[in-house]
C-alpha cells in the first residue's frame, strides 16, 4: 500500500481496502440527481476493467457469439436472436448468470486542481442503446464510494462485484458511472452535484447459457 500511495494511487474497495467507508453510509441512498456542474468533471478520466471473465462475447450483424474460454477451451455457441445497433457491435467480457462479475474502476485526476468530497457510483444496468439510464440488473447492482480528496495526478482504484441473479436477462449490460460533488450543506450529508454521468462507461454481458454444471437457486 505504501508504494501505491507514493505513486499517487489511492485504493478503495472491499477487496483491497477493507477499512474504507462506503459513500452510502455517509450520504444516504443513491438517487437520481438533476443539478450538474458543467465542465467540472472534464479533467477526470477513468477506465473500467472486468476481472476473471468466463470468456468473450462478440456482437455483430448476425447476433451474439459466445466463446467459453475459461471452462471449455474456447467452445463457441451462438444466439442469432440478439439484435443490437451497429454502434454497440464489438467484443465484451462474458459472465454467466448465477456467477459473480467483478470489476476495477480507476479514476484519475489529470489536472492541477484538487478534488474534494467526491462520491463515485457504479451501477450495473441492462444496456440502453439510446444512452438513457437502464434498469438495474438485480440486488446489489449499485456500488458507491466516498473519496475525501483526489489531488493533482492522483488515481483512485475502486473494486466492486455483482452476483448475477438467476432470472436476470441475457444480453448486453452497461456499467453506469456517476461522479458527484458532495454538497455538505450545513454540516449535514446531502445530495451531490453530478460532474460525470456516463451510462455506458463500459459494457459486459451474460449469455443465455448457464455456467457448466450450474443449478438455478433462489
Amino acid at each position: 500500500m505504501n508504494r501505491l500511495l507514493a505513486a499517487g494511487i489511492i485504493v478503495l474497495g472491499s477487496a483491497l481496502a477493507t477499512g474504507a467507508a462506503r459513500a452510502s453510509d455517509l450520504l444516504g441512498p443513491i438517487q437520481h440527481l438533476k443539478g450538474k456542474h458543467i465542465g467540472d468533471g472534464e479533467p477526470l478520466t477513468w477506465t473500467i476493467d472486468y476481472l476473471n471473465s468466463w470468456g468473450r462475447t462478440v456482437v455483430d450483424a448476425s447476433g451474439g457469439h459466445f466463446y467459453h474460454d475459461r471452462c471449455c477451451g474456447g467452445f463457441q455457441t451462438n444466439d442469432p436472436s440478439w439484435s443490437y445497433p451497429q454502434t454497440t457491435w464489438g467484443q465484451y467480457p462474458m459472465y454467466y448468470i448465477g456467477t459473480w462479475m467483478r470489476f476495477r474502476l480507476t479514476l484519475t485526476n489529470t489536472s492541477t486542481r484538487t478534488y474534494r468530497n467526491l462520491r463515485v457510483i457504479a451501477i450495473q444496468e441492462y444496456l440502453t442503446p439510446d444512452g438513457s439510464w437502464g434498469e438495474q440488473i438485480g440486488p446489489g447492482s449499485a456500488k458507491d464510494w466516498f473519496l475525501p480528496v483526489l489531488g493533482p495526478g492522483q488515481s483512485a482504484v475502486f473494486v466492486g462485484a455483482l452476483y448475477i441473479p438467476w432470472g436476470a436477462e441475457d444480453g448486453l449490460d452497461q456499467t453506469h458511472l456517476q461522479v458527484q460533488h458532495w454538497n455538505k450543506g450545513q454540516g449535514q450529508p446531502g445530495p451531490g452535484s453530478v460532474i460525470i454521468d456516463d451510462t455506458k462507461a463500459a459494457i459486459w454481458c451474460p449469455p443465455r447459457d448457464a455456467a457448466p454444471g450450474a443449478t438455478p437457486t433462489e
